[in-house]
């Protein structure tokens, strides 16, 4: 992400699972949260704070497909 304007680039390529159907960002805005439906699993990512980019931290199976993820509180 560009600091001054904001825009995003195309920095690469990460995969989840299949069929990602949605996303969440932590509240504390370190890990990306993936709902992978025709996998049924959840893949969480590590944000770089300096460039944004992604390091998969794995993956996390669930009884059905996944289709919203929600977070909720704050933390530090």
């Amino acid at each position: 992400m560009n600091a001054v304007t904001g825009s995003l680039g195309g920095g690469g390529f990460v995969g989840a699972g299949g069929g990602p159907e949605s996303m969440a960002i932590s509240p504390n805005q370190k890990y990306l949260t993936v709902a992978n439906r025709n996998t049924n699993n959840l893949s969480q990512f590590t944000i770089n704070q300096s460039n944004g980019n992604l390091t998969p931290n794995g993956n996390v199976g669930t009884s059905t497909s996944p289709a919203v993820i929600l977070t909720s509180g704050s933390n530090p």
